[in-house]
């Protein structure tokens, strides 16, 4: 709902993250300047909607290999780690991992 911030965060030569949950939302945030783009949720998180899985986030990230994607959402052990290493990520963000 704040994609048209984005905008106005880059031309104060912010460095600015985007929240998306889906590819459209990636490529919008893209095409508007975003840095990096967290994707959300990967896995089942509480209250985050239907999870994308493994197979979207590796199609999403393959399909736009210049933007900076952040895996977000339900990632919770090493395995699950384990299950989206092999994917080009940015980088994968959890809070509920790194605090157990």
């Amino acid at each position: 709902m704040q994609m048209d911030l984005i905008e106005k965060s880059r031309k104060k030569n912010l460095i600015t993250f985007f929240s998306a949950h889906s590819e459209k939302e990636v490529q919008e945030a893209y095409k508007k300047g975003a840095n990096a783009i967290a994707l959300s949720p990967i896995f089942h998180s509480p209250n985050k909607g239907e999870p994308l899985g493994i197979g979207d986030l590796e199609r999403i990230v393959k399909n736009n290999p210049n933007i900076n994607i952040i895996a977000l959402g339900g990632i919770v052990s090493i395995e699950q780690i384990q299950k989206i290493s092999h994917i080009p990520l940015f980088a994968f963000a959890s809070i509920r991992y790194f605090i157990s």
